[in-house]
């Protein structure tokens, strides 16, 4: 089955979602899915590596914890979506979970 994991950063291995998002794909991997991820920072071959979001104001705190937030573009998004995948897991209420 092909998966698409949507977060708004993967690179980043001391935040907590993103830790949970890569032992989701990997455990998933383990029984035999593919998946995609969908992400700042994502640099697989059918990944799609979101640029970041400039959100006023906010940008400025969160970039103080390691935080960015993913910009949804729909043209980027269909690599990853490009055969048939089932829902998107999303893990984010941001604009980049659109793509679900």
């Amino acid at each position: 089955m092909v998966i698409a994991i949507v977060n708004d950063l993967i690179d980043n291995k001391t935040n907590g979602s993103v830790i949970t998002a890569i032992r989701f794909a990997e455990g998933l991997k383990a029984h035999g899915h593919e998946v995609r991820m969908v992400a700042i920072g994502a640099d697989g071959p059918n990944d799609y590596n979101a640029k970041e979001r400039y959100v006023p104001l906010v940008t400025e705190v969160s970039a103080k914890n390691q935080v960015k937030f993913g910009k949804f573009d729909r043209e980027g998004i269909k690599k990853p979506m490009a055969r048939p995948t089932r829902q998107p897991a999303g893990r984010v209420p941001h604009p980049l979970s659109r793509a679900m």
